[in-house]
């Protein structure tokens, strides 16, 4: 029998350490086809758009939840409502910086990719408050 939350964590850690390896595949391929020359500077500012979500999901899912002893505390449930939410959140998130970094790809300029990273950062920036919270809640409730 599998255990719906974790299954949820599962697929919410999976989905994010996908879209990381992907966001930085552009970097890397943009420098293969000679659009930029050096991917370092980008994949930096990549890293820095997903190491907060990424860490945070990946470390909540390797977590041991299982109380040490049993209490009669009765504990926080998480809804299948909020799991649903912590994906929609997360591929929403992901698109928009997506659709911002991979449509760089097709302007063939450094400078289209530098300038698709800074509006890329703002937006993650001014969304943050939407998405932390909801990976943060789901992790926080779901049991493994």
């Amino acid at each position: 029998m599998s255990n719906p939350a974790l299954s949820g964590r599962a697929a919410l850690a999976v989905f994010w350490i996908i879209a990381f390896a992907a966001s930085m595949s552009v970097p890397v391929v943009m420098n293969y086809l000679g659009f930029i020359s050096s991917p370092w500077a980008a994949a930096e500012s990549i890293s820095a758009l997903y190491a907060p979500y990424t860490g945070a999901v990946v470390a909540f899912y390797l977590i041991d939840r299982s109380p040490a002893k049993k209490t009669k505390k009765p504990t926080p449930q998480a809804s299948p409502a909020s799991g649903r939410v912590a994906i929609v959140a997360s591929i929403l998130w992901n698109a928009i910086l997506w659709s911002m970094v991979f449509v760089s790809l097709t302007g063939h300029a450094e400078a289209s990719f530098v300038d698709a990273l800074t509006s890329a950062s703002k937006l993650a920036a001014q969304a943050s408050w939407l998405l932390a919270p909801v990976i943060g809640y789901y992790f926080a409730v779901a049991k493994a």
